[in-house]
Protein backbone atom coordinates (compact mmCIF):
# COMPACT_ATOMS: atom_id res chain seq x y z
CA UNK A 1 0.00 0.00 0.00
CA UNK A 2 0.94 3.53 -1.05
CA UNK A 3 2.13 5.85 1.91
CA UNK A 4 0.14 9.22 1.10
CA UNK A 5 2.13 11.97 0.17
CA UNK A 6 3.58 14.57 3.07
CA UNK A 7 1.81 18.36 2.61
CA UNK A 8 4.84 20.35 2.39
CA UNK A 9 6.07 22.88 4.87
CA UNK A 10 5.68 25.75 3.44
CA UNK A 11 3.37 28.99 4.75
CA UNK A 12 1.11 28.12 2.15
CA UNK A 13 0.39 24.52 3.47
CA UNK A 14 0.75 25.79 7.47
CA UNK A 15 -1.78 28.29 6.82
CA UNK A 16 -4.40 26.38 5.28
CA UNK A 17 -3.73 25.94 1.36
CA UNK A 18 -6.58 26.49 -1.15
CA UNK A 19 -9.69 26.72 1.08
CA UNK A 20 -8.18 29.22 3.34
CA UNK A 21 -6.38 31.45 0.05
CA UNK A 22 -9.76 30.90 -1.54
CA UNK A 23 -11.66 32.46 1.18
CA UNK A 24 -9.32 35.56 1.76
CA UNK A 25 -9.61 36.20 -2.34
CA UNK A 26 -13.10 35.81 -2.09
CA UNK A 27 -13.33 38.36 0.61
CA UNK A 28 -11.75 40.57 -0.67
CA UNK A 29 -13.88 40.62 -3.69
CA UNK A 30 -17.18 40.42 -1.52
CA UNK A 31 -15.51 43.67 0.04
CA UNK A 32 -14.72 45.40 -3.35
CA UNK A 33 -18.09 45.22 -4.69
CA UNK A 34 -20.41 45.63 -1.57
CA UNK A 35 -18.51 48.00 0.82
CA UNK A 36 -18.65 51.81 -0.04
CA UNK A 37 -15.24 52.17 1.70
CA UNK A 38 -13.42 50.05 -1.54
CA UNK A 39 -15.12 52.29 -4.09
CA UNK A 40 -11.40 53.71 -4.53
CA UNK A 41 -9.60 50.05 -4.38
CA UNK A 42 -12.67 48.96 -6.96
CA UNK A 43 -12.07 51.51 -9.39
CA UNK A 44 -8.60 50.39 -9.97
CA UNK A 45 -9.95 46.78 -11.35
CA UNK A 46 -11.73 46.66 -14.71
CA UNK A 47 -15.54 46.48 -14.79
CA UNK A 48 -15.96 42.83 -15.33
CA UNK A 49 -14.37 41.18 -12.91
CA UNK A 50 -14.95 38.08 -14.81
CA UNK A 51 -11.30 37.99 -15.70
CA UNK A 52 -9.92 36.95 -12.81
CA UNK A 53 -11.52 33.69 -12.04
CA UNK A 54 -14.42 32.14 -11.37
CA UNK A 55 -14.17 32.96 -7.38
CA UNK A 56 -14.78 37.00 -8.63
CA UNK A 57 -17.47 38.77 -8.44
CA UNK A 58 -18.43 41.85 -11.28
CA UNK A 59 -20.92 44.38 -10.60
CA UNK A 60 -23.06 46.33 -12.65
CA UNK A 61 -22.18 50.26 -13.81
CA UNK A 62 -24.24 51.54 -10.81
CA UNK A 63 -21.97 49.50 -8.36
CA UNK A 64 -24.45 47.19 -7.75
CA UNK A 65 -23.37 43.86 -7.46
CA UNK A 66 -24.34 41.68 -10.88
CA UNK A 67 -23.32 37.85 -9.60
CA UNK A 68 -21.18 35.96 -8.16
CA UNK A 69 -20.02 32.76 -9.45
CA UNK A 70 -17.55 30.07 -8.42
CA UNK A 71 -16.82 28.38 -4.87
CA UNK A 72 -18.86 29.03 -1.79
CA UNK A 73 -18.59 32.36 0.38
CA UNK A 74 -17.08 32.99 3.56
CA UNK A 75 -19.56 34.67 5.45
CA UNK A 76 -18.21 38.32 6.58
CA UNK A 77 -18.94 37.15 10.41
CA UNK A 78 -15.90 34.32 9.89
CA UNK A 79 -13.49 37.31 9.58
Amino acid sequence: MEQPSPVPDTPYHRLGGAPVFEAIANRFYDLMVSDPAYAELRAMHAADLARCGPRCRSSSPDGQEARATGSRRTPAAAW
